[in-house]
């Protein structure tokens, strides 16, 4: 359907997310596919969150989870579960091409597989433009792979997690690991899709905010070394520091005090059932490049210990009240050496 309409918004009626009044301020947005197509080649990502919200509209999707695969059912997409070698999804067109199946890997765990839906509806919601536009369709069609890769990756964030469900997260003060827990199974995504989306949007420009971001750990000693580190880096959200990716799948050493900051958490957690989101102020993590002193919240969920690294200049007493708050009461601001 060509042309533009006045958005629906998503019913966040859950306790811990965004006021009515907020979201009724964003619903009037105007979203029109043919101005999609016209920013796709020099604003991919934006374009993404715009033709994000164009789904949304289009199929007056009114609450969360979004129903991804209602979704693709509208679009006459069909669902396959099968076994992909290389890849978490494919999206395959009919033999009569007049249809397509979105196939997803037998292997992808429930978060993974709604993704992966929610990225091969972008490949056909590109290719839908490419055939409803009045515009040429160079303009679809000139993308190269890896743009096009990285633009389903961006439609996918923004259809599963809309904007309209996270404007309660407008500032490093409104984040703590427990609240974007909460949200993140609200809109039935995983904490790390659901990091990625929030950070992008924070403040990280800044000088102050150079090492800003979010590490998730987990606990897997090796049964063949005793001596080795028993903390692996499972996944690694930075926008400004280069490189970190790189270190996913790296053993944090025992002499870092990252390294005593996670080996309390996980005695608290493991030993004792203590569920705490804990405060560590200016401290030296010593481990790859974040070499300086930071102040971070740890929290452990699902058998792993989430750390979030804060900006210089947050304000810690909000960063506090949140906590405390949120934890009810849970929360504890901890000396690292007593």
């Amino acid at each position: 359907m060509v042309g533009s309409f006045m958005s629906e918004t998503l019913n966040c009626s859950s306790p811990s997310g965004p006021e009515e009044s907020e979201i009724q301020a964003n619903a009037q947005v105007r979203v029109d596919v043919e101005d999609i197509v016209r920013i796709l080649r020099d604003k991919p990502r934006h374009a993404a969150g715009e033709l994000a919200r164009y789904v949304l509209q289009e199929h007056h999707i009114l609450n969360y989870p979004i129903p991804i695969t209602s979704i693709a059912h509208s679009e006459k997409v069909q669902i396959e579960t099968t076994t992909l070698p290389f890849a978490d999804g494919a999206l395959i067109p009919s033999a009569d091409g007049k249809g397509y199946t979105i196939c997803i890997s037998d292997l992808a765990s429930a978060h993974r597989w709604r993704f992966a839906v929610a990225h091969e509806l972008g490949h056909f919601m590109l290719r839908r433009m490419q055939s409803t536009t009045r515009l040429p369709n160079t303009l679809v069609l000139n993308l190269s792979k890896g743009v096009e890769e990285l633009f389903c990756n961006w439609f996918a964030a923004a259809l599963l997690i809309p904007d309209s469900a996270i404007t309660d997260f407008p500032t490093w003060e409104t984040l703590t690991i427990g609240r974007m827990a909460e949200r993140a199974m609200a809109l039935d995504v995983s904490i790390s899709a659901f990091a990625r989306r929030i950070l992008e949007r924070l403040p990280h420009k800044d000088a102050g905010y150079k090492d800003t971001g979010a590490m998730q750990f987990r606990y897997s000693p090796l049964k063949e070394d005793a001596n080795a580190s028993p903390f692996l880096l499972a996944d690694a959200i930075f926008y400004r520091l280069e490189g970190m990716r790189k270190h996913v799948g790296m053993r944090i050493p025992h002499i870092t005090v990252l390294h005593d900051v996670l080996a309390r958490t996980y005695d608290r957690t493991y030993r004792y059932g203590v569920t705490t989101e804990s405060l560590y102020e200016a401290i030296p993590l010593g481990f790859t490049s974040l070499s300086g002193q930071y102040t971070i919240l740890v929290k452990p969920l699902g058998g792993t210990i989430w750390v979030l690294v804060l900006p210089q200049h947050v304000d810690l007493n909000l960063i506090k009240q949140m906590c405390k708050e949120a934890a009810k009461p849970e929360y504890t601001q901890i000396a690292l050496f007593p």
